[in-house]
């Protein structure tokens, strides 16, 4: 279904003609009709560095072997085409390429009788190179050179263009059915374009229907025959899979895992502007769309496709597909932003977050740590309302545990732990059990023992806090784990030692101590003992406790020197 969908797109984009491949030309080589040089014409690209002309459609060999001769049919480089040698290059190598490159065009010549064709083989048969100019600024290892005649590119010409999509099949063509457009036709043993811009893959391309092992094999059919393609719909699928991996708005490459995405028909509906950098405006309209019953403006109707793909040696590697409508989308983001509302770190509505950033919270170093499935989780439940797994929660808790963010000054990156707590909702808001406003902020009604202890940490936290500024080392830093995972080895502890601050905020700071030994007294009345241990979602539960007291007291911290300062200035 994947590669019908693509097909389908194809009729979308300007697709090259079949075994052509947008190419880099530097130079055109005038020719009169009866093959006599009439001299170089430079194609300025606008580049002022490493101009290497203008981007044409021309003819393609794919991956050229390391070692080895693969002519390209009238357009290549300076060594092909003319036999000069680039810097470092071996004089009989070269002299290897440019027969190839006569050889080449003199069969095509023999073969369709175009009278163009013919000059340039005449041309090349009786070249000497000494007696042309070269210009000086034509580099044969880097510039492709093509032939015009009477202002005509040769490379456009329809009976050459079929005569060069016929010749540079490789392998053999075999009768059948084609499982992309169900016509009996010939099919290819190799698909002749490569998939490019994968993420991870080979910079020559990849295949996405091939087989080298018998495991992989049926019928006696090999390569590509074990899903017979004809070339029609392989080109297709292949241009169409390129252009999408080269647009930044089809395509999402922030991970070892590549995402495409792309509709129907034309359509302004773009869902990275959701995935990855979602506007806070356009979500709270997209979110007050779903209460009216008015749709969002930049949403119509129709199919919507995504696919993940990664690179598996030389094979294109499909993780993930999605077909699904645009209208569906819509409903899912709606509900996928709503997941998302939760205070912040400093007690006020917070905003929402794109994927990048949800992912990178549960990891010290995203670009070498990150597991390939979770940004894939993670856009699936977007796009498709998909729950989301434990194992979200497990990683969050681990990375929580390493690194709890503890409470140092206002100057404390709070982004980090605002998004893992996020993702943490996210996972809970996803079962089907759970409201979608479950653990946004603060719930003193809450008696679950894990979240009462995450809440009574922070208040702990803070004492310390409060009584000691500045403190290097805080209790969060060696304690959290311990008291995330087992509170009943810790807590007692930690009520100990609270006891002296506490004392010395009584004399120094009455208000303080008897708002921080209030709360201690409220979390602690719902507390019959402390558990002596807490599983992988109760230590996640915790950890929401410990957020969201801590952005509480933030945010009545803020309130109260916001009022000490009204009043100041009403006395003033």
């Amino acid at each position: 279904m994947l590669l019908r969908r693509l097909v389908e797109y194809s009729d979308r984009i300007d697709m090259p003609p079949v075994m052509y491949a947008k190419t880099p030309i530097k130079w055109l080589i005038d020719l009169a009709p009866d093959g006599r040089f009439l001299g170089f014409v430079p194609l300025d690209g606008g580049r002022k560095q490493n101009d290497r002309g203008i981007t044409m459609n021309a003819p393609d060999v794919g991956p050229r072997p390391g070692t080895g001769v693969k002519p390209k049919l009238l357009c290549d480089n300076g060594a092909y085409v003319l036999g000069l040698i680039p810097d470092g290059k071996k004089a009989n190598r070269v002299e290897k390429q440019h027969t190839s490159f006569i050889r080449l065009t003199r069969k095509c010549a023999n073969e369709l009788n175009l009278n163009e064709i013919d000059a340039v083989s005449r041309f090349l048969d009786m070249l000497q190179v000494n007696s042309i100019d070269i210009p000086n600024d034509l580099d044969p290892g880097l510039h492709n050179m093509t032939f015009r005649i009477n202002d005509e590119m040769l490379i456009d010409i329809p009976e050459i263009r079929n005569w060069w999509a016929t010749y540079a099949i490789e392998g053999p063509m075999i009768e059948a059915q084609c499982v992309i457009c169900s016509e009996l036709r010939p099919c290819l043993a190799v698909h002749p374009i490569r998939i490019k811009g994968i993420k991870g893959g080979q910079q020559s391309g990849m295949a996405i229907i091939s087989a080298n092992r018998k495991a992989f094999t049926s019928y006696g059919h090999k390569q590509s025959m074990i899903a017979p393609t004809c070339l029609d719909c392989a080109a297709r699928y292949a241009n169409s899979l390129n252009h999408l991996l080269a647009s930044e708005s089809h395509s999402y490459k922030k991970f070892d895992t590549t995402f495409v995405f792309w509709t129907k028909e034309d359509s302004e509906f773009n869902v990275l502007d959701w995935l990855d950098t979602p506007d806070e405006g356009e979500v709270k309209e997209l979110l007050r769309s779903g209460f009216t019953g008015k749709p969002h403006e930049t949403i119509d109707s129709g199919a919507f496709y995504a696919a993940a793909l990664s690179a598996s040696d030389a094979r294109v590697a499909v993780r993930d597909w999605i077909e699904t409508t645009i209208p569906s989308v819509q409903a899912n983001l709606a509900h996928w932003f709503r997941r998302q509302q939760m205070v912040d770190a400093w007690g006020t509505p917070g905003k929402p977050l794109g994927v990048y950033r949800l992912v990178a919270s549960l990891y010290r170093d995203v670009t070498k740590e990150v597991v390939d499935a979770v940004p894939r989780l993670l856009i699936k439940s977007a796009l498709t309302g998909s729950p989301l797994p434990d194992y979200l929660l497990y990683q969050a808790v681990k990375r929580m545990r390493a690194d709890p963010i503890p409470y140092r000054n206002d100057k404390e990156d709070t982004s980090t732990l605002y998004a893992r707590m996020m993702l943490i909702r996210l996972v809970f808001n996803s079962y089907p059990d759970k409201e979608e406003n479950y653990m946004s902020e603060l719930n003193c009604d809450n008696k679950e023992p894990a979240y009462l202890c995450g809440r009574l940490l922070a208040v702990l936290e803070s004492i310390q806090h409060q009584a000691i500024p500045g403190a290097k080392a805080t209790l969060i830093d060696r304690y959290y784990g311990a008291a995330s995972a087992a509170p009943a080895s810790v807590f007692g502890t930690l009520m100990r030692g609270a006891q002296p601050h506490l004392a010395k905020l009584r004399k120094e700071n009455e208000g303080a101590y008897f708002a921080l030994q209030g709360r201690i007294e409220e979390i602690c009345a719902g507390l019959e003992t402390y558990p002596y241990s807490l599983n992988m979602k109760e230590q996640a539960i915790f950890a929401l406790g410990y957020y969201h007291q801590r952005a509480d007291d933030r945010a009545k911290a803020r309130a109260h020197a916001e009022s000490k300062k009204n009043s100041g200035e009403a006395q003033d």
